[in-house]
């Protein structure tokens, strides 16, 4: 489970998909680069605590702006260009080296990990050691020309993805 930011434009990638985590040190990396949230706006159908549909007008008085939540709230155009900007800030100081876990890396450490199970498991977990043992020699690299992104260019397509998507919804 993560957040999904829908752009109010059409854009290209049509959704930005993040996990938790991912959006956290995102929203601390854009205000760590001088991003200042404005806050966001309700959605379009929102429903007070109480359970009663809230029109925008009184909806905005009792909005508290939230990032960390996906409700559906709008970050604005102004807002997504100024964490765009941020962003890219951030992405300035960053290598172009690529991140993620080559595959033959998360074969040792899932192999590693069969290994230990296969010793102190009970026979009941005998099944989830072999059925890892097998995922491990399923688990390819990325194939010959397609390498891992860096950071950099990562925050770079997502500052990109903020500026033209004249604002998005947090989902």
């Amino acid at each position: 489970m993560g957040f999904e930011l829908v752009p109010e434009s059409p854009v290209e990638p049509k959704v930005w998909m993040v996990n938790h985590g991912g959006w956290y040190k995102i929203l601390d990396l854009a205000q760590h680069h001088g991003w200042s949230p404005a806050g966001t706006l309700p959605p379009p159908t929102w429903i007070r605590m109480d359970g009663t549909p809230a029109q925008e007008a009184d909806g905005q008085e009792s909005w508290r702006g939230g990032y960390i939540s996906n409700e559906g709230q709008l970050v604005t155009a102004a807002d997504a260009a100024n964490m765009a900007t941020a962003l890219e800030a951030a992405a300035q100081g960053m290598s172009d080296e690529p991140m993620g876990v080559p595959g033959e890396v998360a074969q040792a450490y899932l192999m590693g990990l069969t290994h230990v199970m296969e010793r102190l498991a009970p026979a009941g977990v005998a099944n989830l050691a072999a059925a890892l043992a097998t995922a491990t020699q399923r688990m390819p690299d990325p194939p010959a020309g397609v390498p891992w992104e860096s950071a950099k260019s990562y925050l770079l397509r997502l500052a990109h993805f903020m500026r033209e998507s004249n604002g998005f919804y947090v989902t």
